[in-house]
């Protein structure tokens, strides 16, 4: 049976081209996790919030881990991965800059389990730029809140204006080489914008 299975998936892939090329996040990471009472959970809920004077110029995360991920942004859902197997992760990298602004901005993370004893971890990455050329980076486990249950005192728990502060600091696993396919290329998200506009501000056409 696996020997069929590896025979038709190398004819599709030979006879079939894939519709979204494939592009691959991998590396060393250090995941998140968490664990309640000593024992692991099959839910696992993030949330990063803090506050910005301006909105950034450029704002991105890039998240890997295990079974399936999904992504909140100011409350608002900005992301969902593929479900994977056994010995498999998924990934997703996204542009955020849209979502954010001054003030109160959030992120919220659900990883759930799917597969028998593997507990969900993620892997965080992510960064602000600032038209002055500072930066903020996104991926500080005691900046992060963490949860094994869903909750709504209120505001939901992926919403900005949830209190948090019963929640615990997620754990920072051991290094672990991950690997996962993504539907965007990861540079042309992460890589910093150097493009700037060249005409005047007052200028109507816009021209470069």
């Amino acid at each position: 049976l696996g020997f069929a299975i590896a025979v038709g998936d190398f004819g599709f892939r030979t006879f079939n081209s894939a519709v979204i090329a494939e592009y691959m996040l991998e590396g060393e990471v250090r995941p998140f996790r968490l664990e309640a009472d000593g024992e692991p959970s099959k839910h696992l809920y993030l949330r990063h919030k803090w506050r910005l004077t301006e909105p950034p110029e450029q704002a991105w995360i890039k998240l890997v881990g295990h079974d399936v991920i999904e992504v909140w942004v100011n409350g608002r859902r900005a992301g969902y991965t593929p479900p994977v197997g056994f010995k498999r992760t998924t990934g997703v990298v996204m542009d955020i800059s849209p979502l954010m602004h001054g003030g109160e901005n959030s992120i919220a993370i659900h990883v759930a389990q799917l597969v028998l004893d593997r507990p969900p971890a993620v892997s965080v990455e992510g960064e602000c730029r600032f038209a002055d050329g500072s930066s903020r980076p996104l991926n500080d486990p005691e900046e992060w809140k963490a949860a094994s249950v869903y909750e709504r005192d209120g505001p939901y728990w992926y919403e900005t204006e949830f209190n948090d502060e019963h929640w615990a600091e997620p754990t920072l696993g051991a290094p672990e080489e991950w690997r996962a396919q993504v539907s965007l290329p990861p540079g042309a998200i992460t890589h910093p914008r150097l493009a700037k506009w060249i005409s005047p501000p007052a200028a109507t056409d816009r021209a470069a």
